[in-house]
């Protein structure tokens, strides 16, 4: 039977029950998972940052200062704005291993003055020092960030005087009455002011310590075959992230409530070990993880739709990895239009947006798009951030952190990565709902029917274990390219990984042709020339979708999501008890310089009820102007139907309800 949904008493219940959209969220992990983000220009910029819906704002304190000073020195006086703002989260940023001396370069001639005194002059053991022996400083403007003319040197975390001056640091800001600290890139440096791959540090504190927790020596010659270096690389990172978590610790001794998190660049890539700052190596150190992306918000001049497509793959990889983390998004955009599309995207994937204006931290691009995002957010944050939502999927991708750390590290090639990366966009593209899980989550995969592996080569002898049992439950793998033939190490497993596979559904590599096709080529070999002059809107890479669609259509798994909305409409389900909802984004029209999407009307939507719900009342929410209306809905053999217009960014949202049982007559 099909029934009719919108009825004027269901609609009324329906707008009464939004005036309470704040408290899910607010009974849930409350700001810290729906935080509005910026960084005001100023004290004096408070009033209007407040006015516009913020919610979060950074004051920054650079390197490794004396903290023995007033208060409303090192930053402002944080319980004074307590007073004038009290619903203002205050979070503090620190960026306690890189360390600048100003005026060491005053000639500008990239050589340290005479008679300079300078952190490297008075502490040159606590430098870190690359695979060569060169120390990690710089003078001149190393990065849009560092001061003209000043030194530039980035520190070890294994230095007993860094790690003194940090751990003060967080106290006296923890004692100082900040909710949140925000270290910004804790890394053992790869590439810098045109040096590397330098693979540190072989500071002495580094050597003694590798020594001490290992028994090698540090090895100084890069061979992948060698076991000292397999453990070099992983000790990095095992030690950042230790000293991440000693910071942590630190600050919450002062004040339990503190939340600290880290900033990291990209972090889906190889260039995440190489640095340090692999984003699943940090999320068991810290409550949640700001991961500085540049979209294609930045490059709006030249960013595409599959740039976008791009951006949407990149934020389904955060949420898997951060899992009950927050995540917060340090993104640029330089225009207001550019910022409601960016804006959009990372909401409609759990996202918490940091509005600012490249290329620095501050500022907004859009004082009016900043207020426009920020109330829409703050009005319906329920239906983004609420702790019960759940994505509606049977279809897991799994990212395989051995792989990116064994396979593309060693090559510095994205190898792992662009199979990962693509095969998403083209999942995103399809509105085949999927999430992420990496070797942290497998043994998390109830309602998965199947787990894809995009040529997943690394898995330790945990990871085949569980899948192994992943399989006993009744669950599928299907595995792209080859998949399970070495360890974490790099050691052929044969027979274990052959065994794990066999009778499961296989295809080749798909993902990294069709990103060579269709994205353009930002890091991924392809000169932006060579990208120019091919067409995206021509869909390159479309055949290759196509093909994976028909190995995936083998498995027989019955898809929740069924629409016929064009390929550039990105639709994302998620649902909890009582409620059932879509993030519809729209890219129609998107291209260089064309920034506002054209409109879609008339999209068809079928999307499965969960087991034991019955829908109650629908309605749309358009962004960024929050206007609602009812959704005309239709519910038949366990579904709900529905048709819709789309312009930018869009809510549909299915109230449920326990489904009535039948009684006799």
């Amino acid at each position: 039977m099909v029934r009719t949904l919108i009825v004027a008493g269901v609609w009324l219940f329906l707008c009464c029950c939004t005036a309470g959209a704040d408290n899910r969220v607010q009974k849930g992990l409350g700001w810290l998972r729906a935080a509005r983000i910026t960084t005001p220009e100023g004290t004096e910029d408070l009033p209007a940052v407040q006015r516009d819906g913020v919610n979060v704002v950074l004051f920054h304190v650079n390197g490794l200062p004396d903290v023995d000073v007033p208060a409303g020195v090192l930053y402002p006086d944080l319980a004074e704005l307590r007073k004038q703002y009290p619903d203002m989260k205050i979070v503090i940023y620190i960026a306690p291993l890189e360390v600048q001396t100003p005026g060491a370069d005053k000639d500008g001639d990239g050589k340290l003055d005479p008679g300079q005194q300078t952190f490297f002059t008075e502490h040159p053991e606590s430098v870190q020092v690359g695979i060569g022996g060169q120390a990690v400083v710089s003078y001149g403007q190393a990065a849009f960030w560092v001061e003209e003319g000043a030194e530039d040197v980035w520190v070890t975390p294994t230095s007993p005087y860094v790690r003194e001056r940090a751990i003060a640091l967080v106290k006296r800001i923890a004692s100082d009455g900040a909710d949140a600290i925000w270290c910004d890139v804790p890394r053992f440096v790869m590439f810098w002011a045109d040096s590397g791959p330098l693979w540190a540090s072989y500071d002495r504190f580094s050597l003694a310590k590798f020594k001490a927790e290992t028994g090698f020596d540090a090895p100084h010659k890069v061979n992948w075959e060698d076991p000292a270096w397999r453990v070099w690389v992983r000790w990095r990172q095992d030690t950042m992230a230790e000293f991440v978590s000693a910071l942590r610790e630190a600050a919450q001794s002062v004040s339990p409530k503190l939340r600290f998190g880290v900033e990291h660049y990209g972090g889906f890539d190889w260039q995440g070990p190489a640095e340090a700052w692999a984003a699943t190596r940090l999320q068991g150190v810290t409550d949640y993880l700001a991961h500085e992306y540049g979209s294609a918000a930045r490059s709006p001049g030249r960013a595409r739709y599959y740039d976008w497509l791009y951006d949407n793959a990149v934020y389904a990889f955060y949420r898997g990895v951060d899992r009950d983390h927050p995540t917060w998004i340090l993104s640029y955009g330089d225009s207001g239009d550019a910022q409601r599309l960016n804006a959009a995207t990372q909401i409609s994937h759990g996202c918490c947006f940091y509005e600012n204006k490249p290329p620095g931290m501050s500022g907004s691009a859009d004082y009016g798009a900043r207020r426009e995002i920020f109330s829409y957010i703050r009005s319906r944050q329920d239906f983004y951030y609420d702790p019960a939502l759940r994505p509606m999927r049977k279809l897991g991708l799994y990212y395989s952190q051995q792989t990116i750390d064994r396979v593309d590290l060693a090559a510095q090639e994205n190898i792992f990565a662009s199979e990962f990366l693509g095969v998403a966009m083209m999942l995103l593209e399809s509105n085949i709902p999927f999430q992420v899980f990496t070797e942290d989550s497998l043994d998390s995969l109830e309602g998965i029917e199947l787990l894809v592996l995009p040529g997943a080569e690394c898995s330790g002898q945990a990871q085949v274990s569980q899948l192994r049992s992943y399989l006993q439950q009744g669950g599928k793998i299907l595995a792209l390219g080859e998949n399970a033939t070495m360890d974490e190490n790099g050691a052929p497993i044969g027979d274990a990984g052959k065994a794990l596979l066999a009778g499961q559904l296989a295809g080749p590599r798909l993902g990294a042709e069709y990103l060579r096709l269709t994205r353009t080529g930002r890091g991924w070999r392809r000169t932006r020339a060579e990208a120019a002059e091919q067409d995206p809107e021509q869909a390159q890479g479309e055949p290759l979708r196509r093909q994976l669609l028909a190995v995936l259509k083998q498995a027989g798994i019955q898809q929740p999501l069924h629409t016929d909305a064009p390929r550039k409409v990105v639709l994302l389900p998620y649902f909890s008890d009582d409620r059932l909802i879509v993030c519809a984004t729209n890219y129609s029209g998107v291209g260089p310089g064309h920034l506002v999407p054209g409109p879609v009307w008339d999209i068809g939507l079928r999307i499965s009820l969960p087991a034991g719900k019955r829908v109650l009342g629908a309605r749309q929410i358009d962004y960024p102007s929050g206007e609602e209306k009812p959704l005309p809905a239709q519910v038949s053999q366990g579904a709900v139907s529905t048709t819709f217009d789309l312009s930018t960014h869009k809510l549909l949202v299915f109230e449920l309800a326990p489904a009535e049982v039948p009684t006799r007559p």
